[in-house]
């Protein structure tokens, strides 16, 4: 694997490394088996893999500041429906606390990070990727993640479809405007997103390198996937998106959606071990 990003061009230079992908098309088997390129495509070692960091664009909401958001992630170890479905699938479970008495900057009055800290999240979302690992399901933590993902989309998309008129929409609307008239993705991503969505982009590069299929779950994944996808038109062909995720432009009818964590029961079924 290339030694992590340390630059944006580090970044852009990791996109042009990705393997092709043939035959990805088609049920989540095909998908596997030409994700994965072995002889006998297989799923033993799945892993879950959640993202948490605090937003500066959520403020003065829950979750919007350092202790808002260790008691977020702290009842998240506690036990809950993912922790169930990782282990009805027989899946490791990895949360990754991103500094999370560390604040992003509001995107509403500053780039919420420079080149320096987007870099720094990527590489570590590329060492998330382990050997051994058959299937990623990677998502973030909060609604702060929701609302930088959100914003980062309609940026990169143009798409202000269920835009709301009050609430969570004058927040993201607000960020974007400010930040809407640059065209270079990852710049977008410095100005409107958060380290767990640099980390995430870090994740599906490295897992496109390492051939493990990759199922993006939520809005932070959604906005991770639009920036990869901008940096290569094919660097999600190893990734599926959980039903309602992924908007028109990501989809098509020969790449159904799975549903999130839940899409490791199927998989495990097609694969036993």
């Amino acid at each position: 694997m290339p030694t992590p990003a340390a630059s944006f061009d580090e970044i852009r230079a990791v996109a042009q490394l990705l393997p092709f992908l043939a035959g990805t098309g088609g049920d989540l088997e095909t998908w596997v088996r030409a994700v994965q390129d072995k002889p006998e495509a297989g799923i033993t070692h799945p892993r879950i893999v959640v993202f948490a960091a605090t937003h500066g664009i959520a403020v003065d909401l829950l979750g919007g500041d350092g202790a808002g958001m260790a008691q977020i992630v702290e009842q998240f170890v506690s036990g809950g429906p993912v922790q169930d479905l990782a282990g009805a699938a027989d899946s490791d479970l990895r949360l990754y606390d991103l500094a999370l008495d560390r604040p992003t900057r509001d995107s509403r009055s500053a780039p919420a990070m420079d080149e320096a800290e987007v870099c720094r999240a990527a590489a570590y979302g590329m060492m998330a990727v382990e050997p051994g690992i058959d299937v990623l399901v990677c998502s973030a933590l909060g609604h702060g993640a929701d609302l930088a993902g959100r914003a980062l989309v309609q940026a990169l998309s143009g798409d202000e479809i269920g835009l709301e008129s009050s609430g969570d929409g004058v927040r993201i609307a607000a960020a974007v405007a400010r930040h809407g008239l640059l065209d270079d993705p990852l710049q977008l991503l410095a100005a409107l997103g958060g380290p767990d969505i640099a980390a995430l982009l870090g994740l599906i590069l490295a897992a496109r390198l390492a051939r493990i299929p990759v199922v993006l779950d939520g809005a932070a994944a959604e906005a991770a996937a639009f920036v990869a996808r901008a940096l290569r038109t094919d660097a999600l062909d190893h990734c599926r998106f959980s039903a309602g995720t992924a908007p028109a432009i990501l989809a098509t009818e020969a790449d159904p959606p799975v549903t999130g964590v839940q899409a490791l029961l199927g998989l495990k079924t097609l694969y036993p071990g």
